[in-house]
C-alpha cells in the first residue's frame, strides 16, 4: 500500500492507521486505495469486531468470579467467627 498511497509513507503511519481501524475510531485521515489494502482493512475491522468484545466478556467473567470468591470467603470467615469456640477443660 505504501508504494502507491502517499498517505502511508512509513511504518508509523501504517501503525497509526491500523490502530484507528482496530479501535473502530477510523478518523478518515488515512484511507487505503488498493484492493489489497481495502481487504486488509476489512479483515482488521472484522477481527476487531469479534476479538475486542470477546476479550471484554472474558474480563467481565473474571471479575464476576473474583467477586463470587470474595463473597464466599467473607461468608466463611463470618461463619467461623460466630461459631462457638471449644476451650480445654470446659
Amino acid at each position: 500500500e505504501h508504494e502507491v498511497n502517499p498517505q502511508i509513507p512509513d511504518y508509523f503511519a501504517a501503525l497509526y492507521f491500523g490502530l484507528t481501524t482496530l479501535t473502530t475510531v477510523g478518523f478518515g485521515d488515512i484511507v487505503p486505495i488498493t484492493s489489497q489494502g481495502r481487504f486488509v482493512v476489512s479483515a482488521s475491522i472484522l477481527l476487531g469486531i469479534t476479538i475486542i468484545p470477546a476479550q471484554a466478556a472474558s474480563l467481565v467473567e473474571a471479575l464476576l468470579d473474583l467477586q463470587k470468591d470474595r463473597s464466599k470467603n467473607l461468608k466463611r470467615e463470618i461463619r467461623l467467627a460466630s461459631a462457638p469456640t471449644l476451650t480445654k477443660g470446659g
